[in-house]
């Protein structure tokens, strides 16, 4: 089964890497990216992206279990807002690399990873330099064919 979301987020090259906006943690549990504040460009985006999440089903037609996890304040590289994202974490065995900011969100983040989490370990890692390559830890990470 595939699930569409509606974009991803604003200043994004690719149009919408979906590891910035929602993940898998567990079967038929989705962890998304989510904005409360409305002036945002993000909010509009991640608010249809999780009505969407909310209203489908696994491949058995059970009903997803949503978390949302806040997105991190805006990060600006000359003028240019940069797609910074909590979601954008990689699975190893038996931990979750996870991106931080240097920001007070952080540790809500790092708090509600954890009790989605819970059988891992959790790693974070400073991710405000990385993403000015234009992506994530879990992009970061993609495998490279021998």
């Amino acid at each position: 089964k595939v699930i569409w979301l509606r974009s991803g987020l604003y200043g994004d090259e690719t149009d919408g890497h979906i590891d910035n906006i929602a993940a898998f943690t567990s079967k038929g549990v989705v962890t998304a990216l989510g904005c409360k504040d409305k002036d945002d460009y993000n909010y509009e985006i991640l608010r249809e992206n999780i009505s969407i999440l909310e209203h489908e089903t696994d491949a058995h037609g059970k009903n997803l279990s949503i978390h949302v996890i806040e997105q991190p304040d805006p990060i600006f590289e000359n003028e240019r807002r940069l797609t910074a994202s909590y979601i954008n974490f990689y699975f190893v065995n038996g931990g979750l690399i996870f991106p931080i900011f240097n920001q007070k969100k952080d540790k809500i983040a790092l708090d509600a990873i954890k009790k989605i989490v819970e059988n891992r370990k959790i790693i974070p890692i400073r991710s405000d330099r990385l993403i000015l390559g234009g992506g994530g830890i879990h992009c970061m990470t993609q495998q490279w064919p021998i």
